[in-house]
């Protein structure tokens, strides 16, 4: 779960790779989560092995119960080139939420 500019949200991968850590891995989902809240469609990133791009076309997707905007990423790593996608949810702004709800 992350929390960003007052608003709480969470993600689920849809595809990933064994070529970036687990911890970049989530950082790059927070990053989605910014570019969510801060409505970019594009935003470089870059770690430790790897550097590429997170895009999003807006479009909105389900899987089960849990629904999100995808976004989509492409790095290059010391392994070649990794794709990665998942799903970012808002949960709302942390003001609509009572105090000790979420902890």
């Amino acid at each position: 779960m992350f929390k960003y500019k007052g608003w709480i949200g969470n993600y689920f991968f849809l595809e990933t790779s064994g070529a970036i850590s687990i911890e970049d891995r989530v950082n790059l989902a927070r990053n989605a989560f910014e570019m969510y809240v801060d409505k970019e469609w594009e935003r470089d990133v870059e770690g430790d092995n790897f550097e590429g791009v997170i895009r999003t076309e807006g479009k909105i997707e389900y899987l089960v119960n849990f629904g999100g905007q995808r976004f989509d990423v492409d790095v290059d790593t010391s392994n070649g080139r990794s794709n990665l996608s998942f799903l970012v949810c808002d949960l709302g702004r942390r003001d609509h939420f009572e105090p000790g709800v979420l902890n």
